[in-house]
């Protein structure tokens, strides 16, 4: 291991050390959340399962997501947000950069096809990508008003976010696919932290990490990069730690770890997303948007109980954990009890909790639905023409 390599890998145990003492505190403060009171939650249901979820609720997640800021919308955020839907989306220079960024995106697409059929194959594939394009851009916009953002900055987000789908993509469909072998799997997250780990002089040999390699060498300069890099690299290793973890769920210190990988995996990834809109540092208010991004983790796996069941993953609510030794859903509720008390307007978040425990089977297809919508509102772009042009 060379001396980058050993840095990085002490990074990431400091990293992971704090989100344990985090959820230590936390379980202890909490009676490692043995039961849960069939009072509080009635008293919860009675005052906002029936509350009506607006529009509002979902752009404060959204904008909780990209900038860990817990406060009622900023004001700082409003300009840029106008700017976008009552200026620059009506102005021909924004058509133009909108059919650039989607003539390239399929291009990009077909290239990837045409090495690696099976990574693009699906509309749900293709949507994940503009996920995290559109996140990644957003965030950019959103946190720089449009007269000091240049067009470089919103490029290097676009590429930071079809990289990050790649990923993710690579992650779903090999990491975490059961008919891949242990050896295969070690050999690709091998060949990964090699890569991030020294990005100019690693010699990678993956054929399908290869070809990705040089191409982000190409865009993102590792000099200049290089936090980015290292939050990938931390990424990449808690997602494949967490891949081979055996789950047992009559032992607390297993729940407590699976609860680290949790909120840590999470927490990672919105700081990936983030980084593209600012400069940050990973350990500022850590415990808070720690806590957060658990609550974000167990808000997905609460909303993909049906997926994840077919899919055969496990999450705390996926294997029905309900008993003596741990209650997800009390859980649950503390962190957003912690962050209610932060800000008395984030009550929604109880709203949002039962309206997932009524029809948990529906959510998957309701948030592709959101995708195609705000693809369609934001760019005037249509989730299944891109699909097909790209997969035929």
């Amino acid at each position: 291991m060379n001396e980058n390599n050993s840095l990085l890998e002490q990074n990431y145990l400091d990293l992971k050390s704090k989100a344990k003492k985090v959820i230590e505190d936390l379980f202890a403060q909490h009676s490692n959340f043995h039961s849960l009171s069939e009072e509080l939650i009635s008293d919860l249901r009675s005052k906002y399962a029936d509350s009506p979820y607006r529009f509002r609720f979902v752009v404060q997640k959204y904008f909780m997501n990209v900038t860990f800021d817990y406060r009622a919308i900023p004001y700082r955020y409003i300009l840029p947000v106008f700017d976008f839907y009552l200026t620059q989306k009506f102005y021909p220079s924004y058509n133009k950069v909108i059919s650039t960024y989607k003539d390239d995106f399929i291009q990009r697409s077909r290239n990837i096809r045409q090495i690696f059929p099976d990574l693009i194959e699906t509309e749900e594939d293709v949507s994940q990508i503009i996920k995290l394009i559109m996140a990644c851009t957003l965030t950019t916009y959103i946190s720089h008003p449009i007269f000091t953002v240049k067009k470089e900055r919103l490029k290097h987000s676009y590429l930071a976010g079809f990289y990050l789908g790649i990923a993710y993509l690579i992650s779903d469909k090999i990491l975490d696919n059961k008919n891949i072998t242990i050896t295969e799997k070690f050999y690709l997250h091998n060949e990964i932290l090699k890569f991030l780990s020294n990005p100019q002089n690693a010699v990678v040999e993956h054929p399908l990490i290869k070809p990705f390699a040089c191409q982000v060498i190409s865009e993102f300069e590792p000099k200049s990069s290089i936090t980015q890099y290292e939050l990938l690299y931390h990424l990449q290793r808690i997602q494949f730690e967490d891949a081979l973890f055996i789950f047992n769920e009559k032992s607390i210190d297993s729940i407590k770890e699976k609860t680290v990988n949790s909120g840590l995996k999470t927490f990672l990834s919105l700081q990936a997303v983030q980084s593209c809109g600012r400069d940050f540092d990973m350990f500022k208010n850590f415990q808070t948007n720690f806590l957060y991004s658990l609550l974000v983790q167990l808000d997905d796996d609460l909303r993909d109980i049906k997926k994840d069941r077919e899919q055969g993953i496990r999450t705390f609510f996926s294997d029905s954990i309900e008993s003596e030794h741990f209650s997800p859903h009390k859980l649950y509720l503390a962190l957003v009890a912690i962050f209610v008390g932060k800000n008395k307007q984030l009550t929604w978040m109880y709203t949002d909790y039962f309206a997932h425990l009524k029809n948990p089977n529906n959510q998957g297809s309701l948030d592709h639905d959101k995708i195609i919508l705000f693809l369609e509102k934001t760019t005037s772009c249509n989730l299944k023409d891109l699909t097909h042009q790209i997969l035929h």
